[in-house]
């Protein structure tokens, strides 16, 4: 799937923005159940912000913001 440099710039702020959310839900958790959700959660933005860091260089690159 073909990404435009702003499509790839934007989705890895948002998932900054997600793993900010879910780190703080983590400490807010009520129970063992939810915090281990939240956990997993987090994980999963983790692995997609490694993901996208290569192509959100070259896409800050492109776009002349590096």
């Amino acid at each position: 799937m073909a990404r435009t440099p702003e499509e790839i710039v934007k989705r890895y702020k948002e998932a900054n923005i997600w793993l900010r959310h879910w780190k703080q839900q983590i400490g807010l958790a009520k129970d063992a159940e939810q915090r281990e959700m939240f956990t997993q959660y987090y994980e999963e933005r983790v692995q997609e912000i490694a993901a996208l860091e290569e192509p959100y260089r070259a896409a800050l690159k492109i776009l002349g913001e590096s």
